[in-house]
């Protein structure tokens, strides 16, 4: 449930949200963008309801990998080129989520967290980029979670990225006909299909797609 705001209830209490400003999914798609900028993302988590001095523990699961109930991944399976942290802002503190696995408070009233997944531009100058669209094998590959692909735009373009399997039927749309500058660009395919089920194992293609060009690159899916 991508945009339920509050979780499946723990025992004897419900005393945990997640909390979106009016209109904003909670549900996102975090690309990088290496030509500039800093992609970000940040989703703030509410615990209420407690008795006051009550110690309260946060878990999260650094090493899920997705079954076939649940499409999701642990902190760690999350490519590198991610930075996770979790911060109390009242106590201004920082924790990076693959490096620690909980967070220990004291309840003293609602209680606001936030989670920001961003990333890093590479400050990447234009004039060192390709003339012509260039894309690299991704990585890892083979890959049984995640993989990243990357490439480049030598100009401005509208581009649409999809995961085809042998068949050329697409398992995956990833891009649709979206905007992106020129530079160094990044996006993510975590196996899943477009209705958010895991993959078989086998051979697909990343196909990225310009008003110019067509590029495809060879990949495999391993469970």
């Amino acid at each position: 449930i991508y945009d339920a705001e509050i979780p499946p209830a723990l025992p004897h209490t419900d005393f945990v949200s997640f909390v979106s400003d009016e209109g904003e999914p909670l549900s996102a798609d975090i690309r990088s963008s290496f030509a500039g900028g800093v992609s970000r993302k940040q989703w703030r988590l509410r615990i209420d309801g407690l008795d006051l001095g009550e110690p309260v523990e946060i878990f999260w699961d650094r090493d899920h990998l997705p079954d076939e109930q649940d499409c999701s991944y642990g902190t760690n399976q999350i490519p590198e080129i991610y930075e996770i942290i979790f911060t109390n802002p009242a106590t201004g503190e920082n924790i990076d989520m693959r490096e620690i696995n909980s967070y220990r408070f004291t309840y003293t009233g609602p209680t606001e967290f936030v989670i920001t997944v961003s990333t890093i531009s590479l400050g990447i100058e234009k004039s060192k980029l390709p003339s012509t669209i260039t894309v690299l094998s991704n990585t890892p590959n083979p890959f049984n979670s995640a993989t990243e692909i990357r490439f480049a735009l030598p100009e401005d373009a509208r581009i649409t990225i999809d995961i085809v399997d042998i068949n050329g039927k697409v398992v995956r749309k990833l891009v649709n006909n979206a905007e992106f500058s020129a530079g160094w660009h990044s996006v993510i395919w975590n196996g899943c299909d477009n209705k958010g089920q895991l993959a078989p194992s086998g051979i697909y293609f990343c196909r990225i797609i310009t008003e110019d060009a067509e590029i495809s690159q060879k990949m495999l899916l391993v469970k």
